[in-house]
């Protein structure tokens, strides 16, 4: 018996990949893992197809480097990436997210069309289980990524509005994720890239049949080969800080911290990305002459930025899963100062590639930045280290651990 899309578990594999957003579309790095497996995948000889939402009211078709991407509009009362929407709306917008009958509708079409062996799904906000429904309804394996907790919590973070974690969930969110409990054996392989990750949705009651972590990748030409581990062009150590620039991510902790190094140590903070702590960057900036705000980068920019940086400091209070800024920074190059939460002590080893700090401690990630600055030779083991550990971690190496668990899946179905 063969698989659905007349593919052989080890001849090319017809796989169809669901995420609610996909370039040039980003809002977080889950898109940016999405895009480079799908890429990954075709370049490997197998036809990838790629289903996503879009602005339009019918969708629209496109190939983007060897990936058919299909783009469906007017799924629910308005595109998921277009977030500035009344309270009223948005409650509106989840209640039909919870089983929207109109993308089950247009996903069997797709299916019936295509014939995948394997729908592998990302974030399927905007979608709802019904993705994960129409393709057990056509006898398809599913594979699933938990990039973050979406199916745990309303706002995916595990946040309450305030930026305060939510370790005792409302009951909204408790009946969020009883239904997709309900839901989640419709999975055939439930896969985070972090242990974590994984095991907070146990934890919370999605006990899929079968889990698995699956490492974040990154392209190992942009970065892993970059170089990066040139002498700094002054004394002292160049810190940068990616993503959204906000309170849950340590922006205040960060900003805080710099204000405790002493400044004859020569540390250098730049603050790349945009959110709602914007201004306090500014303000800090204005004060002290080490911070400089640098707003949102774009791939060359950000290259940039890390080349002329030793340091990444990522100090979130939330619980991280597997930040793509921080396997970036290490294929370039640099040491890592990062809170012991969420998936992040998966990432960085402590003492080798970086410093391990906790939540909410400004005193302590202040030591930690100004133990680097005044030991280079510390500096660079990590920085070498790290570059090291980034080796094994590209999108070769995980867009190849996802194909043998597609492989594994059909090889059942094949004679």
């Amino acid at each position: 018996m063969s698989a659905p899309g007349g593919s052989g578990s080890e001849g090319p594999l017809d796989i169809l990949y669901i995420s609610n957003l996909y370039p040039p579309h980003v809002i977080g790095g889950a898109e940016v893992i999405a895009a480079r497996l799908a890429e990954e995948v075709a370049r490997r000889g197998h036809r990838v197809t790629v289903v996503t939402t879009g602005p339009a009211a019918t969708s629209t078709e496109e190939w983007v480097s060897g990936v058919r991407v299909v783009r469906l509009g007017g799924l629910n009362l308005y595109w998921g990436f277009d977030r500035d929407q009344p309270i009223v709306k948005r409650a509106a917008w989840h209640a039909v997210d919870a089983w929207n009958p109109r993308a089950a509708h247009r996903l069997l079409d797709i299916l019936d069309r295509s014939r995948p062996a394997v729908v592998h799904t990302h974030n399927i906000d905007g979608f709802s289980p019904a993705a994960w429904w129409a393709a057990r309804r056509r006898g398809i394996p599913v594979v699933h990524t938990a990039h973050d907790y979406h199916l745990l919590c309303l706002r995916a973070t595990l946040l309450h509005a305030s930026g305060a974690r939510c370790d005792a969930a409302p009951l909204p969110c408790r009946m969020w994720r009883s239904w997709y409990a309900g839901r989640v054996p419709d999975v055939d392989v439930f896969c985070a890239p972090s242990r974590f990750v994984l095991e907070r949705h146990r934890a919370d009651g999605l006990v899929p049949r079968r889990g698995e972590v699956v490492r974040n990748g990154i392209p190992s030409a942009a970065f892993v080969d970059g170089g990066g581990l040139a002498a700094p062009p002054a004394p002292g150590l160049g810190v940068a800080f990616l993503g959204q620039v906000s309170e849950h991510k340590g922006v205040g902790v960060l900003l805080d911290a710099m204000a405790r190094i002493p400044r004859d140590l020569g540390v250098r903070l730049e603050v790349a990305g945009t959110g709602p702590m914007t201004g306090a960057v500014e303000r800090a900036a204005r004060r002290d002459p080490r911070i400089r705000g640098v707003g949102f980068l774009d791939e060359r920019a950000k290259a940039d930025l890390l080349g002329r940086s030793q340091c990444l400091a990522l100090p979130p209070s939330w619980y991280e899963n597997a930040p793509v800024a921080v396997l970036e920074a290490m294929g370039a190059g640099l040491a890592v100062v990062a809170t012991r939460i969420g998936g992040l002590p998966e990432m960085v080893e402590d003492g080798k590639t970086g410093i391990l700090v906790p939540p909410a401690d400004p005193r302590a990630l202040a030591d930690a930045l100004a133990l680097l600055a005044a030991s280079p030779d510390r500096l660079g083991a990590m920085r070498r280290a790290a570059r090291e550990a980034a080796a094994g971690r590209t999108v070769g190496v995980m867009a190849e651990d996802y194909l043998e668990i597609y492989r594994g899946l059909l090889r059942p179905l094949s004679s």
